[in-house]
């Protein structure tokens, strides 16, 4: 989910409008009157958690894939065609909504901070592929970004000329690690790195709060869990400190002094954080699996917590950014629904990995 700038909620720095909810300092919340009002409407198309359960429950992918094309996402799975090509279904209904929030938003400021983690993203798939040798399919490109999808081909292509700052800067140190590695997670580690650092600048220049309180709180949240992954696999410290995101309210010295103790060492030294609950359930479900699949969850039902409050506000950008969200929460639950079914996994796991649906 796209978080950035500013404390956690619960936390210092949470202003509180006369709304009923956070509202963002020095913005006049009446000019989003109208665009508030549709943006209630489309919350009620929102995917329920009984409607994503009864896909789970769906005899395999290709009937839940027709049951989705029963929703909003109608013309996109006609589209794709078949469950195997779900990916380009969620692609395509992500560009849509985008398309009217970019359409709609009476600051073109709002549409243009939302749209920069997309162009990261692309950035990311092409780099990939390039790196790789892989041809790139155009499908799997977000159309909600600011950047020409264009230049994401001419990347795939090894041309990263025409990016702007700092995409190509970017780009030509994850070509230098990878060169260096053959590590595609290293890729992962550069472009992450710039893009919760541009975006966090973004949000804090913009004013938009509520963008900069979910960053903040993901950078946190991902740091956390990278320090539990490296010490898992018992990996060098310096990889910690490669791998850090910036913006977080986490000192990175008090993060990197968490690596080298055992689980219950990290649970106990987040005690004092507003996520210890997500930390030590995350070691709990580690002990019980071996796996950080209830961390992921758990981390994500945070987030999502973080935007509901938005509902509660009448005027201004925060319910338009809690919708995206709630949207890209809806979609990654999709996601963990087709991959399950196409897999074949039990419909009792599917529905463990499900996260709190903002509907």
């Amino acid at each position: 989910m796209t978080s950035w700038a500013g404390c956690p909620q619960g936390g210092p720095g949470g202003p509180e409008g006369d709304a009923g909810g956070p509202q963002t300092a020095g913005r006049d919340g009446f000019e989003y009157a109208f665009f508030v009002a549709r943006i209630r409407v489309l919350e009620t198309r929102l995917l329920t958690r009984n409607h994503l359960l009864r896909m789970v429950d769906a005899p395999d992918a290709e009937t839940a894939f027709r049951m989705l094309g029963e929703t909003e996402y109608g013309p996109a799975v006609a589209a794709a065609g078949t469950a195997a090509d779900y990916e380009i279904a969620l692609a395509a209904e992500l560009g849509r909504v985008f398309g009217i929030i970019r359409a709609a938003s009476p600051e073109p400021e709002l549409p243009e901070l939302l749209g920069v983690a997309y162009d990261w993203q692309n950035l990311k798939t092409a780099l990939k592929a390039s790196l790789t040798g892989r041809p790139i399919d155009g499908r799997f490109l977000i159309a909600a970004g600011n950047l020409d999808r264009a230049l994401f081909f001419a990347v795939a292509s090894g041309a990263d000329g025409s990016l702007p700052s700092p995409y190509r800067e970017t780009a030509a140190r994850a070509r230098a690690v990878y060169a260096a590695s053959h590590d595609p997670q290293q890729v992962d580690v550069v472009v992450d790195g710039a893009r919760f650092a541009a975006i966090i600048e973004i949000a804090r220049s913009t004013g938009f709060e509520l963008i900069g309180t979910l960053a903040a709180a993901s950078a946190d949240l991902i740091n956390l869990r990278t320090v539990m992954r490296i010490r898992l696999l018992r990996a060098s410290p310096d990889l910690l400190r490669q791998a850090l995101l910036p913006g977080g309210t986490i000192p990175a010295a008090r993060v990197a002094s968490m690596v080298t103790g055992e689980l219950d060492e990290i649970a106990g030294a987040a005690s004092s954080l507003p996520y210890r609950e997500v930390v030590s359930g995350g070691v709990n479900g580690f002990r019980q699996s071996g796996s950080l699949a209830l961390l992921e969850k758990l981390i994500d039902d945070y987030l999502m917590g973080l935007v509901r409050d938005a509902r509660y506000v009448a005027l201004g950008p925060e319910p338009v950014i809690a919708y995206l969200m709630a949207k890209e929460a809806e979609i990654k639950n999709l996601r963990i629904i087709f991959t399950g079914k196409l897999n074949r996994l039990p419909e009792g796991t599917i529905r463990e990995r499900l996260r709190e649906t903002y509907a």
